[in-house]
């Protein structure tokens, strides 16, 4: 999805603002990574959000690296060298329906240095529940509903 803001209301231009790409479940790495690397090849701000029925279980982060954070860490590290601009940055969203919980990072070039330090300092290869620092922040909410 793209966020357009018109530029000129009398020839009705626009001008793209933000990309945005949506994901649901702990899908293979081949597609989180093909939408990492649509977001640092694009010039504008962009935001991955990610949708998770629950974080049991090490679905956000795991030792056999099949988790998100694992597949993001990844997916970062391979595509690094594409980002161009310096002031551009993604924001990535998690959301956990069973935890009721949101966790969001905006990830900007000089973080990719840090990469180990943003998705496994965090939260030791767990689970959402346990996230309390590393410039993620968290969200808890009584109760999300995702409509059909």
């Amino acid at each position: 999805m793209c966020v357009f803001s018109r530029t000129d209301v009398e020839s009705e231009e626009y001008q793209r603002e933000l990309n945005i790409e949506f994901k649901h479940k702990n899908l293979p790495i081949e597609k989180i990574s093909k939408d990492i690397l649509k977001l640092i090849n694009e010039p504008q701000d962009g935001a991955f959000i990610h949708l998770l029925e629950n974080t049991d279980s090490g679905t956000l982060c795991n030792n056999n690296k099949t988790g998100v954070f694992n597949k993001l860490h990844k997916s970062f590290n391979a595509f690094k060298a594409n980002w161009k601009s310096d002031s551009k940055t993604i924001q990535i969203v998690i959301i956990s329906l069973t935890q009721n919980t949101i966790i969001h990072r905006t990830i900007a070039k000089a973080d990719l240095i840090n990469l180990n330090h943003i998705f496994f300092d965090t939260c030791g290869c767990g689970n959402i529940t346990v996230i309390t620092d590393y410039g993620w922040e968290v969200k808890k909410v009584e109760k999300l509903v995702v409509a059909d």
